[in-house]
């Protein structure tokens, strides 16, 4: 299961562009990785504390140990930059997430992933801002 942050970056690419190129990419790249590392903080925070997820006591199924997954495998990709824009993806790797977040037969679905995207967008698009700002400010010393 994964949650995609968009942040729209053609004008702030035009601003950039005394940097070169480069530089204005890895700028972005940098300052997206940062939002989307506070994505990931609030899905962590949000993970359910029930079944095999955070708060499992080493349970076992199938041989293998189940413990906090939800909330401990949750990954930040590298940023990728095309024409439209910065993208970065938040993945949680246990195989189950989907099952957690769409719900089953047998259980009813728990969208913790997609409440914490949304809930953390704002703080998110300011860590972006904030990292752009905070990178160009010492490029141009």
């Amino acid at each position: 299961m994964s949650v995609s942050i968009k942040f729209d970056a053609r004008e702030l690419e035009r601003s950039l562009k005394k940097l070169g190129s480069l530089r204005a990419a890895e700028v972005l790249a940098r300052a997206a990785y940062a939002g989307g590392e506070e994505t990931a903080a609030e899905i962590k925070r949000r993970a359910p504390n029930s079944g095999l997820g955070r708060g499992a006591s080493r349970k076992k199924r199938n041989g293998k140990i189940y413990a906090n997954k939800l909330s401990q495998d949750v990954v930040v990709k590298k940023a990728q930059i095309d024409q439209r824009g910065v993208l970065v993806r938040v993945v949680s790797l246990p195989y189950y997430t989907g099952m957690v977040e769409k719900g089953t037969s047998k259980q009813a679905p728990n969208p913790y992933i997609r409440r914490a995207s949304r809930s953390v967008k704002p703080r998110a698009t300011e860590k972006f801002i904030e990292g752009v700002r905070k990178m160009c400010e010492e490029s141009f010393r």
